[in-house]
């Protein structure tokens, strides 16, 4: 009788340890993944898609923009929205990309380039930085940008002078 318990809690045991191994973490699927969610998040942008840009964040996503405070969720999409409102963003890309994950969280570095033209008129605008994401795992598997800061390398521009 006790060697059949014995056998009982060691097999119910096994049981349970097999029902709650995680499945392996495929590394390379999820850096395929997350490039995915900065191709978007490029394409949009150059499109002036702002509803594709909005989808590759989470709800409750972190701007930290450079001389800007910091919006969190429905107000950072508010403020992404205006931004949408009052500028083109052209030639926008990113360079010198690194993505390491861990568990349901990632980050991405990344350098960018952008171009900005304000649609009330005046002149374009580069700007070049560099910055990161931190990503998050989805319920569904799929990957979105919880937090993104970013600062320019380049020096401010001078207003202009009155004429």
């Amino acid at each position: 009788m006790l060697r059949s318990r014995a056998v009982a809690v060691i097999g119910i045991s096994i049981m349970i340890a097999a029902c709650s191994s995680a499945p392996p973490i495929n590394t390379t699927a999820d850096e395929d993944a997350i490039r995915q969610v900065a191709t978007q998040e490029i394409a949009a942008g150059n499109a002036g898609d702002i509803d594709v840009f909005l989808a590759a964040m989470s709800d409750d996503v972190v701007f930290m923009a450079p001389n800007e405070p910091t919006h969190r969720g429905a107000d950072a999409h508010e403020w992404l929205r205006g931004m949408f409102d009052q500028v083109t963003i052209s030639g926008a890309g990113y360079t010198d990309e690194q993505i390491v994950v861990s568990g349901d969280l990632a980050y991405h570095t990344y350098g960018f380039e952008w171009t900005l033209t304000p649609k009330a008129g005046g002149e374009p605008m580069r700007e070049a930085g560099h910055g990161v994401h931190i990503l998050r795992r989805q319920a569904d598997g799929s990957w979105k940008i919880t937090l993104d800061s970013w600062s320019s390398t380049e020096p401010p521009t001078a207003p202009a002078e009155p004429s």
